[in-house]
Order: structure tokens, then C-alpha cells, then sequence
């Protein structure tokens, strides 16, 4: 059950009578990609296309009057389905295309702070080699020192 608090934000009115006529033009087609064609390329790119029925699907009002035969509403269970599927491909599409992007990114920003991580590893690595010469020039000036405080005392 839902409650008031976890509700999408609104439900399309159904407001619109079901244009059975449309239902019925595409019924061949839908029954193709559900069924018997379900493999074939060109019948499953035309019934992705068959989305764009999805704002009618969700706003056309079914009422229980008898008005509609059973074998219509079976079409349109059967377009409601296929559409269903559809929208579902079609995310399922833009979330490959969203991840590739992000990854694509992601690995581009990597590379970048590898190169500046080699960059700092090189320029500790040679402030490390100045400071060991910079160590080592200051022990020979101190061995010199001593040595000349030696000479001179001697």
C-alpha cells in the first residue's frame, strides 16, 4: 500500500477515450514483436517505436461499461505490454549510454591524476636527491672544518 508520503509526485488524468482505431492499426505489428517476429531486426526496431503511444497509454480512460469487446482490450493489454517493453529497452539504451559517458570520464580523470602522481613521486624523488647532495656538501664541509681546526693545531 501506499501511503500520501511515498506517492509519485502525480498520476496522469485518464482523461481520454481509448482510440481503439489506433489500437487496431497497430495490433499486426504489436502481435509480430510479441510473437512470431520477435527476433527479427526490423520488426522489433519498428515496435520500439511503438513508445510514443505511451502519454496516450497512460491517459486513455477504460471504462467497465461494456462498451469495449474483449478481443479489444486484449490488443490493448497486448500494446500495453509491448510499450511497457519498449520504454524498458529504451532505458536500458540511455543508462548503457549514461555508464559509457561516466566511465569514459572516470578513466579520463584517472589518467589525469596518474600522470600528476608521477609528476609529485619525480619531483619528491629529486627534492630527496638534492637533499641527500645538500647533506652530503654539508658532512664534507663539516670533515673540512675539522680537518683545517687539525692542521691548525697541529
Amino acid at each position: 500500500c501506499f501511503s500520501e508520503r511515498n506517492m509519485p509526485a502525480s498520476f496522469s488524468w485518464k482523461d481520454l477515450d481509448v482510440e481503439w482505431e489506433k489500437v487496431e492499426r497497430v495490433s499486426t505489428l504489436v502481435e509480430a514483436a510479441l510473437d512470431s517476429r520477435r527476433e527479427d531486426a526490423e520488426t522489433l526496431a519498428k515496435a520500439r517505436r511503438l513508445e510514443h503511444f505511451y502519454p496516450f497509454l497512460v491517459r486513455w480512460n477504460v471504462e467497465d461499461d461494456g462498451s469495449a469487446t474483449t478481443g479489444q482490450l486484449v490488443k490493448l493489454l497486448r500494446l500495453t505490454q509491448l510499450v511497457m517493453e519498449a520504454k524498458q529497452l529504451s532505458n536500458e539504451d540511455n543508462l548503457d549510454r549514461v555508464i559509457e559517458e561516466e566511465t569514459s570520464e572516470l578513466k579520463e580523470k584517472i589518467s589525469c591524476l596518474q600522470s600528476e602522481l608521477r609528476e609529485a613521486n619525480e619531483s619528491l624523488e629529486s627534492e630527496h636527491e638534492r637533499k641527500g647532495v645538500g647533506e652530503a656538501v654539508e658532512r664534507l664541509h663539516a670533515q673540512v672544518e675539522r680537518l683545517q681546526r687539525q692542521v691548525a693545531t697541529a
